[in-house]
């Protein structure tokens, strides 16, 4: 059995190199690879430390063991592997020749008002404009619309989309980084009004990381409220949330539900308990469920559906009734028996499930297919790379079917901007880009 220092030393060993491969991240060549290093950073190493530091990591709602990493080796060997499997994919996966950019100039407009029009639709679509549940609302929308999940598919690629299309526009000298933030945050707190949801907040603050990253005192700023402030407000959301959804929504019953939450948030938990909120911890004991019970009833391995689910997910079961499934709603109902709840448990667990102790080479491959068919989009338009950099990092929070929805989504629209008339390409920025100061 491995000892807690060795543990310790191969986790900051892994650490250290996905640190020293972001700092080797090119701003002006922004791609695939970089996302899926920084989502890594963002929702492995960060939580891991902490859960590290504090010995465990508790199953919070979830029907399953607490997850402890001196103890339960095999989930931590995962873990630890692949930070030093994504470090060492980024760093195989160079950049390469300069792309001829042929980015339509009308992309960001573009791309805002097809994530403004699915995101009214599923708002008023869905019942959740006239007081309806966040959840609820969505779900029987769902069940009752088919076209409700195609909206769906398509305003969560744009919400997405919409930051890696800001901080490309940076890059390239079209708008400045005060208006690409101001852009994030109008975008962020609507998208919150509408969705509920906070995943947002986590996309403007890895582009303002993006944007600011040789700024010091920045970065010093966002880690502050990182650490002080979200925790608390990420905490309270989920309560609030329920709250205010099952309310008359006016300003008293708003209140009172504010009240009600910060309550909840401010009561002593452990310091991981508390992070949880940020960093999604509770992710990395889905996934120990998964490698202690893999095989069992509920979790039977399933080889090779990681691959076959992302090119098939748009067939009804009357095609096709051997479809794969969604995983984490299968993993929901393994752990909670809840056919409504879908769990994540980030990039790792349906490798696992796929391929046992070899997961690591379905996760590569993976990886390396998608990062190849990034790049063959992004040849004549280098806002491709820029948009995969989001994707890549919010596929550890999904799952690999969001990555090729958002490369076909992605097809669409450029295809669509070369066609439409009034088309203007890629000209020389009116001033200097930002991508000097900032690269």
């Amino acid at each position: 059995m491995l000892s807690a220092t060795a543990i310790w030393i191969a986790y900051l060993l892994g650490t250290a190199m996905v640190v020293l491969s972001m700092a080797r991240i090119r701003f002006a060549r922004m791609r695939f690879m970089d996302g899926v290093l920084i989502g890594h950073a963002y929702y492995i190493c960060a939580p891991m430390l902490f859960i590290l530091l504090h010995g465990s990591m508790p199953p919070d709602f979830l029907n399953t063991h607490a997850y402890y990493p001196f103890q339960d080796i095999a989930a931590t060997a995962v873990v630890i592997g692949a930070i030093h499997l994504t470090a060492l994919l980024h760093l195989v996966t160079r950049p390469g020749a300069p792309a001829i950019d042929r980015t339509d100039r009308r992309f960001l407009p573009f791309i805002v008002t097809i994530w403004l029009s699915s995101s009214a639709y599923g708002f008023l679509g869905s019942g959740i404009a006239s007081g309806g549940h966040w959840y609820l609302a969505a779900d029987a929308a769902l069940a009752s619309n088919p076209a409700f999940l195609l909206i769906k598919h398509v305003s969560n690629f744009a919400r997405t989309a919409i930051f890696g299309v800001l901080v490309y526009c940076v890059a390239k000298g079209r708008i400045s980084r005060l208006r690409a933030i101001g852009l994030g945050v109008v975008m962020a707190f609507f998208d919150l009004a509408t969705t509920f949801n906070r995943i947002t907040f986590v996309y403007l603050l890895i582009a303002v990381l993006l944007l600011y990253r040789r700024n010091v005192p920045m970065l010093l700023a966002l880690a502050t409220l990182v650490f002080t402030m979200i925790p608390t407000v990420s905490n309270m959301w989920p309560m609030f949330r329920g709250l205010v959804s099952t309310t008359d929504r006016s300003a008293s019953a708003i209140a009172g539900a504010a009240a009600t939450a910060f309550a909840h948030a401010s009561e002593d938990k452990p310091l991981v308990l508390t992070l949880n909120g940020v960093f999604e911890s509770i992710n990395l004991v889905a996934l120990n469920h998964i490698v202690r019970h893999a095989g069992e009833r509920g979790l039977e391995y399933r080889p090779g559906e990681m691959f076959i689910r992302p090119v098939t997910f748009y067939l009804p079961k009357i095609v096709w009734a051997g479809r794969p499934d969604n995983f984490g709603t299968d993993l929901g109902y393994a752990i909670n028996q809840d056919r409504h709840l879908a769990l994540n448990s980030t990039l790792l667990g349906e490798p696992y499930i796929n391929f046992g102790a070899y997961w690591w080479v379905g996760l590569a491959v993976l990886l390396l297919v998608y990062e190849a068919l990034f790049r063959a989009l992004g040849r004549r338009s280098q806002v491709v790379g820029y948009v995969g950099v989001f994707v890549g990092f919010a596929m550890w929070r999904f799952d690999p079917v969001f990555g090729i929805i958002s490369m076909a989504l992605l097809a669409v629209i450029i295809a669509a901007l070369r066609v439409v008339p009034g088309r203007f390409t890629a000209l020389p920025p009116r001033r200097r880009p930002s991508c000097v100061k900032c690269a």
